[in-house]
């Protein structure tokens, strides 16, 4: 078997630990976010039907990656204590098993995905026009899922193994190849004039496709798809994954259900305020890529520390995050605030979709700093090994706080009201979250071995550059 190459996080400083595998994050879950936004873009061209469309597949192609998503957040967390442990080969095996159980589930995922999309369009009040467009944009989106399934959990591995560079270089490459190849799907070149919306679906499947072949590569550099074990391993391995995984899977799954939600109460507004909504949450994922790198670099961080009983550098790491989260959010809040404007003209310069647009960047982003708080919490959960208080946040957020509340400051304020019920629920959400992970997190540390306080002063110094966060 080959030799798992792993970097340990568990001595040096937790700050340049967390920054070193922040920031190749942050260019790769930026340079995903950036080609969605050219993407919106490019449809926007095409007209605000083509625009609310797409906007309608967005969480149904996100409850369709919710079942590798969650497999790999799971996963991680299991390699990652084990390789804190000291047991490289059993985390090794279990990133193998992870990515065959992978395969597996995007297969049933499929099967469900092309005999179920036109009901499932139909439940979501789709209108009769745009109905068609979707449910085909979805169906392509389909072919990629595995090659999109397969390198995001094999990258996923690696990053518990302390190599984040290559799911970033995997990011960004396929992130180029999309923006690149869509204008001419979409638009086309020379006499060819292209294939229109459904361009924007092909390239995101011919990007994935092309990057699939270097993740194999590289995977495999590091053991992974080789020698996987007896099927008595196979089977303790899947039932330990799906252990964090299921809950985990169902966490994400949630996330689409909500926006299908809100996608179904928005629709009541009319074509203009759900194309508007699907670019105000594209800009907004985008402001949330650093969080979202911080929270990766989060997980193989505390994970390894935790399986190494390191809680007095588990208890930085957690302080860090939620000290850059709230600083961070304050910060893009007041860019997008000030430049809402210029920043949702550029996708449609239909005054209604501007004005809807406008309206809730003015509104969600005052809150962002508390839902990172609640995101980055539940990511800490699970490196714990816990993926129930992660599924729970996520059911808070996502439907028990966020339905009822929005319905109401809807009934006062309309569509106006439904983005300030999403403001709302960050804050109770993003409190509960950070009340309980301390908790949690005291509750480890009494029953721990090892001391809360650094026993090494000199090696648990955060890093200058994030503790300036």
């Amino acid at each position: 078997m080959a030799e798992v190459q792993v970097r340990s996080l568990t001595d040096g400083s937790v700050g340049k630990h967390m920054t070193r595998m922040a920031i190749p994050m942050f260019f790769g879950i930026s340079s995903m976010m950036i080609s969605a936004l050219v993407d919106a873009i490019y449809v926007g061209q095409l007209g605000t039907k083509e625009l609310a469309a797409v906007s309608l597949t967005f969480p149904i192609f996100m409850g369709m990656t919710s079942v590798a998503m969650g497999l790999g957040i799971g996963a991680t967390s299991v390699v990652s204590r084990m390789l804190g442990s000291g047991d490289h080969s059993k985390g090794l095996k279990i990133c193998n098993h992870t990515i065959l159980l992978t395969l597996i589930l995007i297969g049933v995922v499929l099967i469900l995905g092309f005999t179920t999309m036109n009901g499932i369009y139909s439940l979501l009040g789709a209108d009769p026009e745009l109905h068609p467009w979707a449910v085909r944009y979805t169906e392509i989106l389909l072919l990629g899922l595995p090659f999109f399934a397969i390198s995001m959990i094999g990258s996923m591995m690696l990053r518990s193994m302390g190599d984040i560079k290559t799911a970033a270089v995997i990011m960004i490459v396929a992130s180029i190849v999309q923006v690149l190849i869509a204008p001419v799907l979409i638009f086309g070149i020379g006499s060819w004039e292209g294939i229109g919306l459904y361009g924007s679906a092909w390239a995101f499947v011919i990007s994935r496709f092309v990057l699939f072949f270097y993740a194999i590569v590289r995977f495999r550099s590091y053991g992974l798809f080789q020698q996987i074990g007896s099927w008595s391993e196979v089977l303790s391995s899947w039932a330990e994954i799906l252990r964090l995984g299921l809950p985990s899977m169902s966490s994400q799954l949630i996330h689409p259900i909500s926006m299908g939600i809100l996608l179904g109460i928005l629709a009541t507004f009319g074509t203009a305020t759900v194309a508007a909504f699907g670019v105000v949450t594209r800009i907004e994922g985008l402001a949330m890529m650093v969080l979202m790198a911080v929270a990766s670099s989060l997980g193989p961080v505390i994970g390894q520390n935790f399986g190494a009983k390191r809680f007095d550098r588990v208890r930085h790491a957690v302080r860090l995050a939620y000290r850059f989260s709230m600083l961070y959010g304050v910060g893009i809040a007041i860019v997008l605030f000030i430049f809402a404007d210029p920043i949702v003209s550029v996708f449609r310069d239909d005054p209604e979709v501007i004005e809807v647009g406008i309206v809730f960047l003015m509104v969600v982003p005052v809150t962002l700093g508390v839902a990172g708080i609640g995101a980055l919490s539940g990511s800490i959960f699970v490196a714990y090994g816990e993926a129930l208080p992660s599924f729970v946040l996520s059911l808070l957020r996502s439907i028990v706080v966020l339905v009822p509340v929005v319905l109401v400051f809807k009934q006062l304020w309309g569509y106006v009201g439904v983005f300030i019920g999403i403001a709302v629920t960050n804050v109770i959400v993003g409190g509960a979250a950070f009340i309980w992970l301390q908790y949690s997190t005291k509750k480890h540390v009494e029953s721990g071995k090892v001391p809360e306080k650094p026993q090494n002063l000199a090696e648990s110094t955060l890093d200058p550059v994030m503790d300036e966060a």
